[in-house]
């Protein structure tokens, strides 16, 4: 297959409407698949923009990185890695189900949600020179509901919904304000032509992209 990306196809398409062919989209692609696909590692943006490239996608999808995060920090938790044969690496973290790291207002002191200067952007600031011709970037973000229970633990998350409502309304409201901000600040990219959010809830009255 020769690539032939046109970010035009793509909007087009979520728009409603007819291109030439029907445009690949994926949201995630682990790297072990982007690794065994290129044949090398992947080190460097231009390396993941090769990937999106050579696989005939129209545009990369990318998310900016947050270090800070403390949801993530469950996975230093022995009891969220397990062993999964259908995984490259033999394993896969999955969240807690019982009790997470935010339990209550101490502990959200302690892990706070991560305010905008704590999101780094430099994967757009470096793809603009490796963009190939005709390609775009997809930035991502979302999870606001899914950050929460991962944080709580989902059977904390679910009895707190009832015994201490404004708990959650308060991180709910915190990622979604951060999640606003990083969206104003991919769509101030140029080469960035749609913004992806996500979120493991599902619902039938609303579109997925906000479109630029």
């Amino acid at each position: 297959m020769r690539p032939n990306p046109d970010y035009a196809r793509t909007v087009r398409t979520l728009w409603g409407g007819q291109a030439d062919r029907v445009p690949p989209l994926e949201l995630i692609v682990d790297d072990e698949i982007k690794v065994s696909y290129l044949g090398r590692p992947i080190a460097t943006v231009a390396d993941d923009i090769d990937f999106w490239y050579q696989a005939g996608y129209d545009c990369a999808i990318a998310y900016p990185d947050s270090p800070s995060m403390w949801f993530f920090l469950e996975e230093e938790r022995p009891d969220t890695i397990l062993q999964d044969a259908n995984t490259a690496s033999g394993y896969r973290r999955w969240a807690s189900e019982g009790q997470g790291l935010i339990r209550d207002w101490g502990d959200l002191e302690r892990y706070p949600v991560p305010s905008l200067d704590e999101i780094d952007f430099s994967y757009f600031d470096a793809a603009k020179q490796h963009l190939p011709p005709g390609m775009g970037l997809i930035g991502a973000w979302g999870d606001i509901f899914t950050y929460t229970w991962e944080a709580m633990g989902f059977e904390t998350f679910c009895f707190a919904l009832y015994e201490r409502e404004d708990f959650v309304a308060h991180i709910f409201k915190a990622l979604g304000k951060l999640a606003v901000q990083i969206c104003e600040v991919l769509v101030s990219y140029d080469m960035v032509k749609a913004f992806w959010y996500s979120d493991d809830i599902a619902y039938r009255t609303g579109r997925t992209f906000n479109y630029i």
